[in-house]
């Protein structure tokens, strides 16, 4: 709700700027994200995923006001937004009278493939202020600026959830024991 309402002023505040704004760009651009931390470390071993599945298209843009002939301000805004879904890579789930259980794959056919779908959203506002010592007449223009950044985003997950904290045995008729997990049902968000 807050990215909604933050988004929404951000459009109110550029839609006004655009009559005082001296120039308007528009950007596309390649978002390539670190995904380094347990959370990532673990669906990436579990999952039928890879970094490159949330590598994906910015776009943005930003308009320029000048205050004087030296001094400008700029405000910009770029997104990013990805849904992916994935399996299980190793497990397959069985439904027994207790609940529903990941199994080996390498062993058992399974009931169905425990899969949850991931998605991932970045929005960035940007406010800076950009000094030009030698005003804005040359073709080269240099410049010294330096501004702030606000990034919102989130991260939900919706599907199954294989409990790895959580083990029990499965007695199979063959007379083996195999470690077994616990699915569960999943509507998370974080952000």
């Amino acid at each position: 709700m807050k990215k909604r309402i933050i988004l929404a002023l951000a459009a109110l505040i550029a839609l006004g700027g655009i009559g005082y704004a001296n120039t308007i760009t528009f950007k596309v651009g390649y978002f390539v994200p670190g995904l380094k931390s347990d959370f990532w470390t673990d669906e990436l071993a579990n999952m039928s995923l890879t970094k490159a599945n949330f590598q994906d298209a910015v776009f943005g843009f930003s308009y320029e006001a000048f205050l004087t002939r030296e001094l400008s301000i700029v405000i910009g805004l770029d997104t990013y937004s990805k849904n992916k879904s994935a399996y299980y890579k190793d497990y397959v789930g069985v439904s027994f009278d207790e609940g529903d259980f990941a199994l080996p794959a390498q062993y058992y056919s399974g009931d169905f493939d425990p899969l949850h779908r991931l998605s991932v959203s970045s929005t960035s506002l940007q406010f800076s202020l950009k000094i030009a010592p030698f005003g804005r007449r040359a073709k080269v223009i240099p410049y010294v600026g330096g501004g702030f950044n606000v990034t919102l985003w989130s991260l939900r997950m919706q599907g199954d959830l294989i409990d790895f904290s959580d083990q029990w045995y499965y007695d199979d008729p063959a007379g083996y024991s195999v470690p077994i997990y616990p699915i569960y049902a999943v509507g998370v968000m974080e952000g």
